[in-house]
Order: C-alpha cells, then sequence, then structure tokens
C-alpha cells in the first residue's frame, strides 16, 4: 500500500475521519501575528499541550498556545477515545521494572488521570459523547483465563469495580454469539476524542489562555527567556512546554506517535469522514464500548 501523502503543514481542515466528520463546529483560531509577549508558551495544539495550557491559565499564568496546525490535529483529535484500566503493560511486568513501590505509584498515576479527566469534562462541561464503562470479551478459552488474572491483579492494587461475566451476561449487553465471557469494568470509558479537546481548548481560552493555530515553531532562543516565531513574527516567553511530537515540516506526520493504542488507532483512522459509516463496534447513544481479544 503506497503511503498517503503528507498533508500540508497549514491544512485548514483535520485529516479525514470519523471524528473530524461529527465534531461540533469550529470557528477556527487566527495564526499569530505580532510580537507576543507571556509568562509561559505550549507548542502544540493536542490533548497534552491544550491540557497543560488550560493548567497554566487557571493558575494565574499569561499562556500562550501555538498550534501547527489544527488544535486536536494529531492522534489527539482521531485516536480511538476509550478510557481505560491500568496500562498496556501487565502490572507485574511494571512491577519487574520499577519494583513494587514504582508500580503502585504508576496505578496510582493512572487512576488519578481516570479522574482528572472525568473532573474536567464535569467542571467545564465538555460536550464529548462521554458514555461510562467497557466491556473486554474473550472469543477464546484462554482469552477467559486471561481477563481473570487481569481482574486478579487489578484487584491486588486495589481496584474492586471491574468484574466478570459469564456468556449470558456478555451476550445479554452484546449480541455476538462468539463471545464466551467479558471482563466489564465500570470505570473505564469511552469519549469523542476531538471533541474532548476542543472542549479543553475553550475553557483554556475562558480561562485566559491565547490560542493559535497555523503558527508553527520555527526557532526557540536559548536560556529560560527564549524567542521563537511564526514566519518572522516573534514571541518572548519565560517557560516553554512542549506538548507536540518535535515534529518539524519535512519530518514524518506524529500522528500515530502522540498517544493511543496503536490497534485503535488504525481502527478509525482508515475509517471514511462519513458519519453513517460507522463500525459495528461503535457505541450507540447510551450503550458503553466494548473491544474483543481477537487475536
Amino acid at each position: 500500500m503506497a503511503p498517503s501523502p503528507k498533508a500540508p503543514l497549514h491544512d485548514p481542515e483535520h485529516a479525514p475521519s470519523w471524528y473530524a466528520a461529527t465534531a461540533h463546529p469550529q470557528p477556527g483560531l487566527s495564526a499569530l501575528a505580532g510580537d507576543v509577549r507571556c509568562d509561559a508558551v505550549v507548542i502544540g495544539g493536542g490533548l497534552t499541550g491544550v491540557t497543560a495550557a488550560l493548567e497554566l491559565a487557571e493558575r494565574g499564568f499569561d499562556t500562550v498556545l501555538l498550534e501547527a496546525r489544527r488544535i486536536g490535529w494529531g492522534a489527539s483529535g482521531r485516536n480511538s477515545g476509550q478510557i481505560g484500566t491500568g496500562y498496556s503493560p501487565p502490572m507485574a511486568l511494571l512491577a519487574r521494572l520499577a519494583g513494587e513501590a514504582g508500580a503502585r505509584d504508576l496505578w496510582a498515576m493512572a487512576e488519578e488521570a481516570k479522574a482528572l479527566l472525568y473532573g474536567r469534562i464535569a467542571r467545564h462541561g465538555i460536550d464529548c459523547d462521554l458514555v461510562p464503562g467497557q466491556l473486554i470479551a474473550a472469543v477464546k478459552r484462554r482469552h477467559l483465563a486471561e481477563l481473570a488474572d487481569t481482574l486478579a491483579e487489578w484487584q491486588a492494587y486495589g481496584y474492586e469495580e471491574a468484574r466478570l461475566l459469564d456468556r449470558d451476561e456478555t451476550l445479554a449487553r452484546v449480541a455476538c454469539p462468539a463471545y464466551l465471557g467479558g471482563l466489564h469494568d465500570p470505570g473505564a470509558g469511552h469519549l469523542h476524542t476531538l471533541n474532548y479537546v476542543l472542549g479543553l481548548a475553550e475553557a483554556a481560552r475562558a480561562a485566559g489562555a491565547r490560542l493559535f493555530e497555523g503558527s508553527e515553531e520555527l526557532r526557540l532562543g536559548p536560556g529560560g527567556g527564549g524567542t521563537a516565531g511564526r514566519r518572522g513574527e516573534p514571541r518572548h516567553a519565560d517557560e516553554e512546554i512542549r506538548g507536540d511530537s518535535g515534529e518539524r515540516e519535512g519530518e514524518e506526520d506524529g500522528a500515530d506517535r502522540e498517544d493511543g493504542d496503536p490497534e485503535h488507532l488504525e481502527d478509525h483512522e482508515e475509517r471514511p469522514g462519513d458519519p453513517q459509516l460507522l463500525d459495528d463496534d461503535e457505541p450507540q447513544e447510551g450503550g458503553e464500548r466494548h473491544q474483543d481479544e481477537r487475536q
């Protein structure tokens, strides 16, 4: 398969995806013009960058965010949108790498991240189709054993929300006879990832942050106080936060490196930009997200 052409750096539209096709209307933000001074500048308008801008602005810092394309243009605006519990690697592996105390700190960080996400959605009234709950379905008997191990591992870290479902309970939730059972996690969920990032951006602007699209970083001066600019237009900042993937014009697109599970990214990035073309496992209104363990 031939690689898809790289989008122009100043492409005014999001890359085609189900999320872009169903996103809330976006008036578009102006590009940076003139000489701008601020306490902190954030490079990149993805999930990391927009969240950083919001947190800084809420703490009273004069904050500027520069996004080369559109807010949420990369993987932050077109990943699978799943809010999962724990990490992709098993906690036993993380404990071997980081030690037991380190693994517990990592677990606490992951749970705090979920709480922060749910809290921001509620506090700022972000309309992002949040649906709580996730069902991981088993299609092989070994998957049932693996899900039982996962549940036991979660419980060892004090997580008591999830439970195993037998075949009948799973079929009652998802009408697929191939499923032998599943792991139901009410603490996980699914959201419209692009609308979530756009909602965070609006919250950051409401808190006083200045956001600019079509404004790539071209240079940054040395030291604590730096100068960077767009097409010769400087801005001065005491601190810089990188919320992008370090991508520059002429490099490969970093959308699939920013965040998200590669398999889930493939599920959504290959989807045509037509809101009527939904996969069978796309959550319907009032329903929760499910995935299976086909491997």
